[in-house]
Formats: structure tokens, C-alpha cells, sequence
């Protein structure tokens, strides 16, 4: 990877894809990628698969961060944000179950700054999404809503949250 880093609009523009939509029911913008521009990521190696979650390595916010892509219908996949390597992200069957316990987890740990590097061990059992040799990099997100615990509490609390995670049933 290297140390200059291309914005998502920088890069969509380069390789022609994706697109502003307006949805009027929602009265909102939504930024979109036709299933054909998501193969397009596939095939640059660009498109890792979140929805089962783990520990996101990549670049952080100032970097550009890791971009969110979402299912929207049969065809159509939507921008839904950005998250930053050393984040985790959970599973989609357990980001509901423990809801209020990963929220717990972010509470007690707060970003104290963002310069502060938060890598560490990354325990064995811990499953990992790693986007650090990508030139930008975007993770599938499930439909269901999944959960992301902030790099410092990440860091902190990796063994609880990964205990949480792989509770599933």
C-alpha cells in the first residue's frame, strides 16, 4: 500500500462507478453501486466480505479509512459509511443479541485522540478482515445491522468482544 491515499470519490470517478440516486419515499441521496461495479471491486481485489465481522486492519479516518458498501435491492448496493482499521465489527446474528453490551464496551473506552495507535496482539481466536495492501478498500456489510466498536475500546476489551461475537446461537 502506499503511503498517498485516493479519496472514494477520486476512485469512483477514475473507474467510472457509482452513482448519486435521489429516493423520494426516503427523501434522501443515496450514493450507489450497480451489482456489475461491485464485481468490478471484486475483480480488483478491492471487496472483502464483512457481514460475518472481525477485526477490520486497514487505515484509519485520516487515511482514508475503509468504506462500507450495503445490499439495497436485487441489483444495487449502497454506501453506507466509513470505518477505520483496528475497528471491530461485528457479526450481524450478534450486533442485535448484544446491542447494548457492545454499546457498554464503546461507552467505557472514548477516543482520547486520534494520533494515539491503537494495534496490539491479535488473539488467535479472533477472526480478522485485513485491507492493508489495498489501495482503497471497501467491506460488504450485511442487510441486518452489524456494530462497530471503536479502535480504543477494540483495543482494550478484544477478548470480551470477541466472546460476545462468536456467541451467535
Amino acid at each position: 500500500m502506499s503511503s498517498e491515499w485516493i479519496s472514494i470519490e477520486d476512485f469512483c470517478a477514475k473507474h467510472n462507478i457509482g452513482k448519486w440516486n435521489y429516493y423520494f419515499a426516503e427523501a434522501k441521496q443515496i450514493f450507489e453501486f450497480k451489482i456489475e461495479e461491485l464485481h468490478k471491486l471484486i475483480d480488483l481485489g478491492l471487496l472483502l466480505n464483512g457481514t460475518e465481522g472481525g477485526l477490520v486492519l486497514g487505515n484509519s479516518h485520516q487515511k482514508g479509512g475503509i468504506h462500507l458498501l450495503q445490499p439495497n435491492s436485487e441489483n444495487t448496493f449502497k454506501y453506507v459509511g466509513e470505518m477505520e482499521g483496528w475497528e471491530y465489527l461485528t457479526h450481524f446474528k450478534t450486533a442485535s443479541k448484544y446491542r447494548n453490551e457492545f454499546t457498554e464496551i464503546n461507552e467505557r473506552t472514548k477516543p482520547i485522540s486520534k494520533y494515539i495507535k491503537t494495534t496490539f496482539k491479535i488473539p488467535e481466536t479472533c477472526k480478522v478482515i485485513d485491507t492493508t495492501e489495498k489501495e482503497i478498500a471497501f467491506i460488504l456489510v450485511s442487510n441486518y445491522n452489524q456494530f462497530i466498536i471503536n479502535r480504543f475500546a477494540t483495543k482494550k476489551h478484544i477478548k470480551e468482544i470477541i466472546a460476545l461475537d462468536k456467541n451467535i446461537l
